[in-house]
């Protein structure tokens, strides 16, 4: 009997070693207390072994499990100080852990608790916290622990979510490295292995949106159809591998305006759709089907595909609370599609709904989004189109201040600054025509030229010459 209370006290305590829940061990020995009544001398042993016998806790554990309980009440309570207890505990349980195992578990809780405070302050301080902390952990980590994988692709996650903030290359650039490793060491029969392929293949394509290096691209797709393949048809994470080589296809079609691979991507779009219950439509699919469809109708003008793409993203609107976090990008895209169809039908209805929508999309938006210069960049075209409809100067010089804040929240090393200078110059050679104003012209030649010098030479996208 002694011997069953020694394993039953070594299997929770293991269990509070890796997850700090202490309460596990004392609800475990409780339970066993309780439970039917056995001879009397059996309950006898096992109560002289439960108060004889205590887990000998290390302070270090002990602190562990106090930052565990304590972040736990946090996220019952959302009281930011039981936050800032548990991660005060974990760093003092780092101070006093010898262990290499114990320790990285420790810094894992810890960025896990640092991940919490960085969703309540989004402070690039808070996020360089959770990253060092992850790395931490996955050096101290065995090469050969089970658990290695699962803590590259977290690193790797908050890695991206930095690139995202900062637009450093060498986040993404890490990010691949990080994610490769994940998907060497995971067997290829595991269930976690088409998701270590698809994980892969989004940071991939984030290198070819960076660079424009084509071949980034061509794996990224390669690798999004093995975890495809890799994936059983009936699990719902096919949906999302579906979605994501969908995209991935619009931008190759975007890069060589091989109609062919927009086809596919529509073809792949479809079919994520159909799998998914018409009562409770996935607005990610309907937003990739929509953007899919405007393409289609810039390359073959056909009406009919661009208003299948407004309908598409009308629904998403009315599928979306406004206080959702991705209301403002479906605000964009609807004034998107209504724009394109004003420049086919000059109803200025459109035009003045899709103003309305983009300057909505930049009111509501955060301030420090990564897609807030491209409303104010379509807000800008927009101003600028109704100038060009009405002749009313206050719409180009509003225009002009929209293009000019888009240029200045762009990462300078980004491959959309080239299209928003050219913007920002065209907004200019108007202005000059309208006033004759030297200055505006020097402006416009100056916004024309650093657009070309951002722009690479093989680049698809090279702004239009020069003309006045």
């Amino acid at each position: 009997m002694i011997n069953f209370f020694n394993n039953l006290k070594n299997f929770i305590k293991l269990s509070f070693i890796k997850m700090g829940l202490f309460e596990d061990f004392q609800m475990g020995l409780e339970r066993f207390k309780g439970s039917r009544q056995q001879d009397k001398k059996e309950i006898s042993l096992g109560d002289d072994f439960m108060s004889q016998t205590s887990v000998e806790l290390s302070p270090s554990q002990l602190l562990n499990n106090q930052g565990v309980q304590l972040r736990k009440r946090y996220q019952q309570t959302g009281k930011l100080e039981y936050l800032q207890q548990a991660i005060n505990a974990y760093e003092q349980a780092i101070q006093k852990t010898t262990d290499p195992l114990g320790l990285s578990l420790v810094f894992i809780n810890m960025g896990n608790a640092l991940s919490d405070l960085y969703k309540r302050t989004h402070t690039l301080e808070d996020l360089q916290r959770v990253i060092e902390a992850y790395e931490q952990a996955v050096q101290i980590m065995p090469s050969n622990s089970p658990e290695l994988p699962e803590h590259l692709t977290t690193l790797g996650i908050k890695l991206r979510v930095r690139y995202q903030k900062t637009g450093s290359l060498e986040d993404v650039t890490r990010t691949i490295n990080l994610f490769e490793q994940a998907k060497q060491k995971t067997s290829h029969d595991s269930s976690d292995f088409p998701d270590r392929l698809s994980n892969l293949a989004i940071v991939l394509s984030d290198y070819y949106d960076y660079t424009r290096d084509f071949n980034y691209l061509q794996r990224s797709i390669e690798v999004l159809k093995q975890a495809i393949q890799a994936t059983p048809p009936n699990s719902h994470q096919i949906l999302g591998y579906l979605s994501n080589l969908g995209n991935r296809l619009r931008r190759r079609y975007n890069h060589t305006g091989k109609f062919q691979d927009l086809q596919e991507a529509i073809v792949v779009f479809e079919q994520a759709m159909q799998k998914t219950p018409q009562d409770s439509p996935n607005l990610t699919f309907l937003e990739n089907l929509g953007l899919a469809l405007r393409d289609c109708y810039a390359h073959t003008g056909k009406v009919d595909d661009l208003q299948r793409a407004i309908t598409l993203f009308e629904q998403i609107l009315q599928n979306t609370v406004p206080d959702s976090p991705r209301f403002s990008q479906y605000l964009n895209l609807l004034g998107g599609g209504l724009n394109d169809r004003y420049h086919k039908t000059g109803n200025i209805e459109d035009l003045q709904g899709a103003i309305d929508l983009f300057d909505q999309a930049i009111q509501i938006g955060p301030l420090d989004s990564p897609l807030l210069p491209t409303f104010l960049s379509n807000l800008g075209s927009c101003l600028s189109d109704r100038y060009v409809a009405y002749g009313q100067f206050e719409d180009l010089q509003r225009s002009i201040e929209v293009c000019q804040q888009a240029v200045q929240k762009t990462f300078p090393n980004s491959p959309e600054l080239s299209y928003r200078l050219n913007n920002l110059g065209n907004r200019f050679r108007e202005s000059y025509a309208h006033t004759g104003n030297l200055t505006d012209l020097d402006q416009a030649i100056d916004a024309f030229q650093q657009s070309e010098q951002k722009t690479p030479k093989d680049s698809p996208f090279l702004p239009m010459p020069l003309e006045f």
